[in-house]
Parts: C-alpha cells; sequence; structure tokens
C-alpha cells in the first residue's frame, strides 16, 4: 500500500510554556494528495513509554458535522459535547465580575454559561414585528461541563454583576 500527501506533526503549547519538545504530546496529521485526512496522537509517558492512540479520518461528512453540532451530554437540560454549539449567556468570571466581557476567540468555563430563552410573539399570516424576550437561567440551574470558545461578541461590549451577555458558543474541551 502506497500513501501519497503530507505529514504534519503539532506540538501543542511548546511556545507558550517554552517547555521541551521530547516531554509533550504530539498530534501527526496526514493530507492524502486524494483529499482524505487523518490523524493520530502520540502520547508521551516516561514510565509506560510512547504510544500512538490510532488513526483516525478526521474529514466529516454531513451527517457527522450535524451530528457534532448537536450533540448532548449530561441529564435533564443537557449541554454540548465537544465541537457542539449553544446559544447562551455569559455570566462573567464570577457573580461579582463587574467587568463582564467575551469576543470572538475567548475561552469561558462551561459553569459560566447560562441556558436561555428566546420569544416572540408571531404571526402566521405573513410577517409580524415583535419584541423579543429572553429569559436567562442562572448558571448554576442547568450548569454546562467543559471549556467552551465564544463565535461571536464584540471586544469593546462590557456589562456590570447583574447583567448577561448572550453569544454563539462551541464546546472545545
Amino acid at each position: 500500500m502506497v500513501f501519497s500527501g503530507i505529514v504534519e506533526i503539532k506540538i501543542p503549547n511548546t511556545v507558550a510554556t517554552n517547555e521541551s519538545h521530547c516531554i509533550k504530546d504530539k498530534l501527526v496529521i496526514f493530507y492524502g494528495t486524494n483529499g482524505e485526512v487523518y490523524h493520530n496522537r502520540l502520547i508521551v509517558n516516561s514510565i509506560s513509554g510512547d504510544r500512538f492512540r490510532g488513526w483516525r479520518n478526521w474529514l466529516l461528512g454531513a451527517d457527522g458535522i450535524a451530528n457534532t453540532l448537536g450533540s448532548l451530554r449530561g441529564s435533564g437540560y443537557g449541554y454540548p459535547d465537544i465541537g457542539g454549539v449553544v446559544l447562551a449567556a455569559y455570566c462573567g468570571t464570577s457573580d461579582t465580575d463587574s467587568s463582564r466581557k467575551f469576543y470572538r476567540g475567548v475561552r469561558v468555563p462551561g459553569s459560566r454559561l447560562a441556558v436561555i430563552s428566546v420569544t416572540a410573539a408571531c404571526n402566521t399570516g405573513g410577517p409580524y414585528a415583535s419584541t423579543p424576550q429572553v429569559v436567562v437561567a442562572s448558571p448554576g440551574l442547568y450548569p454546562m461541563a467543559g471549556t467552551f470558545t465564544a463565535l461571536s461578541g464584540l471586544p469593546g461590549n462590557s456589562g456590570g454583576t447583574t447583567t448577561a451577555m448572550i453569544g454563539l458558543f462551541v464546546r472545545t474541551a
């Protein structure tokens, strides 16, 4: 069997932490000439020895993308699995955070995201203008596990201790 393509090796966090690449896990990505993409992770372990996790196809079809985006974990309300998205309200770094803000790319803990419900009057006979109402639950009422990255938000916009800021988030860890 012949594989033709490019192999990329990524070493996460070595630039940020300035640690030796020898002690870091590595992500190996194969980009095939026919469009296929496979990935594998080298787990570095000084006690039991280094090992690869196994090659996996990295490209998803339409069903795979839809399943990832809409994935659920937890009980009750549920929260997104890694790769899933959620429209939620960010409630700051703590209940006493008086300068709540986020913008695209900012990572926030799921414990600080609140479930929201948006409602508005409608008319089935055609277009209808109405004022929407947003209900924000307490972040502790339906807690979300994991870390989320903001897909929206404005860097200069912030709110005080009674402000919840609504945005679109993707679970990344």
